[in-house]
């Protein structure tokens, strides 16, 4: 890490600013890529949650949960 810092503080002022882009540029797409993840678990879940509740709804389950 201390050899990364001595090259970074050597670097000239314009390759500073292009490393920040990039640098940056990772971090938000490591957390867009993070975001995109949990969407698509959220949605699977409630596609699941849906075909549940169909099955649950169903008339002939309406009568064993009365009796049961």
């Amino acid at each position: 890490m201390l050899e990364i810092e001595r090259q970074l503080d050597e670097l000239p002022q314009e390759k500073s600013a292009v490393l920040y882009d990039f640098v940056t540029f990772l971090l938000e797409k490591r957390s867009k890529e993070e975001v995109d993840k949990m969407s698509s678990s959220y949605g699977k879940m409630l596609t699941a949650e849906d075909a549940l509740k169909q099955h649950w709804e169903k008339e002939e389950d309406a009568v064993v949960r009365r009796c049961g």
